[in-house]
């Protein structure tokens, strides 16, 4: 068992440092924001987790030419439980929709980056400062389209 587990590691690594040299920038860990990862400029596909009293969150972020999808699992433990939570960004609107509600919701980047926490629908604040795992991806650009099967009103401003 030892040495054949240690050998695969070894593997692994090796291949991932292979990828590493051209983008070394966010490949790896990062901590930072989601407007932080986009920000860099590169194609990657980033994972965390995070944990709080009163909620915890994992997800899978794709970053690529200033749009971003995130795909999130969040659980607000005494709230609503366990949900799955979704998150496209063009450059210029951020869309969120869940499976807690059949309405998405639409707003623009500036207003959402100011206060996306309040939004409950959303789970993960674009601005918020999280671990992420990085690796190399390989764009694939129907992850960037809104679903068909969700509504999306534009936000009311009064939710600022």
């Amino acid at each position: 068992g030892v040495t054949r587990g240690a050998k695969q590691d070894t593997q692994t690594v090796q291949s991932e440092t292979a990828n590493t040299t051209k983008e070394e920038a966010v490949l790896g860990t990062f901590s930072g924001s989601m407007k932080d990862l986009v920000a860099k400029n590169q194609s990657v596909k980033c994972t965390f987790n995070h944990s709080t009293d009163i909620d915890s969150s994992s997800g899978t972020v794709y970053v690529s030419g200033g749009k971003i999808r995130g795909d999130f699992d969040i659980n607000a433990k005494q709230a609503t439980g366990t949900f799955e939570a979704h998150m496209i960004t063009d450059g210029e609107y951020s869309y969120v929709w869940s499976s807690l509600i059949a309405q998405g919701f639409k707003m623009p980047i500036a207003k959402a980056s100011a206060q996306t926490a309040s939004q409950p629908t959303s789970g993960v604040d674009y601005n918020q400062k999280l671990d992420y795992v990085c690796v190399p991806w390989t764009v694939d650009s129907s992850l960037f389209v809104s679903p068909a099967n969700v509504s999306f009103i534009t936000a009311p401003t009064s939710a600022y």
